[in-house]
């Protein structure tokens, strides 16, 4: 399973399902600020494909009207 939503702030909410990292699969949201940015601004998992789509959508609704905070300079 792989869920993709574009926000309209230009972030991308992905969705997959990570099988080789964990023994029987476990799913994985993550915000990233651009398509090709992969730098994670949020990160959820979860065990079942049920629990992972309600998460999905969860993140898409907290991140909709979400600003894209600025990348910090170390």
């Amino acid at each position: 399973m792989n869920l993709k939503t574009n926000l309209k702030s230009g972030a991308v909410v992905s969705t997959v399902l990570l099988p080789m990292m964990h023994p029987g699969g476990i799913y994985e949201t993550m915000v990233f600020p651009a398509p090709g940015n992969w730098r994670d601004l949020d990160c959820q998992r979860y065990h079942t494909e049920t629990d992972a789509i309600a998460g999905h959508e969860a993140m898409v609704a907290r991140w909709q009207d979400r600003p894209i905070p600025e990348e910090e300079n170390d």
